[in-house]
């Protein structure tokens, strides 16, 4: 995230002593406040924001609560016994970088949360395609069977009709002979048209 002439791209951090606030989280509200534009670095995982190089010009006084907390310089002997160092500006920096990779933490997180909840997403909408091709194959599965049903009675009915015509055809057969045959020839013939309707 390299710098532009009108923009610096800082941490929380650096924000925070930039504008001489008194703490991390008053950094990360002034950038909200401003809608500073916020990216997330890959390499050291610490959110950046893009600072408008015009608000780093412009002048401003150190804000009343750091002017209030700011300590006085500590004298020799105090130099001696804590190196020159006061323990409330260490610990301040402490929690301020705790603060920030608290962030980079919470960040990732929502990432993977995010991440999860698209790939779930994306297999709710697989298994939802699977469930209607294959209600799709079934109700095609079901449509055959009525329709071999249908064939298999239109079957029947055209048997039927068959037999039907046979026997009319038979009886027309055996009053012809009957005209013309004697009594054993009619007998003979309706012993044949009996076998006949056998099935």
């Amino acid at each position: 995230m390299p710098d532009t002439g009108e923009i610096r791209w800082m941490t929380y951090a650096e924000i925070r002593d930039a504008f001489a606030l008194p703490s991390t989280k008053a950094a990360v509200q002034r950038s909200r406040r401003a809608n500073w534009p916020r990216r997330q670095n890959n390499a050291d995982k610490f959110a950046r924001v893009a600072v408008p190089v015009a608000e780093l010009a412009a002048p401003r006084t150190p804000s009343r609560e750091v002017s209030r907390t700011r300590l006085a310089p500590v004298s020799g002997q105090d130099a001696g016994i804590t190196g020159g160092h006061t323990g409330g500006g260490t610990d301040a920096h402490g929690v301020s970088a705790v603060l920030v990779e608290l962030q980079a933490a919470h960040d990732r997180l929502v990432g993977e949360l995010r991440e999860r909840a698209e790939r779930a997403e994306a297999e709710v909408a697989r298994l939802r395609g699977e469930v209607l091709a294959e209600r799709e194959r079934a109700n095609a599965g079901l449509a055959r069977v009525a329709e071999a049903a249908r064939l298999r009675e239109a079957m029947v009915a055209e048997r039927e009709r068959a037999n039907a015509a046979l026997e009319r055809a038979l009886e027309a057969e055996a009053r012809l002979a009957a005209g013309t045959l004697g009594a054993r020839a009619l007998k003979a013939l309706r012993v044949f048209l009996a076998r006949r309707k056998r099935p």
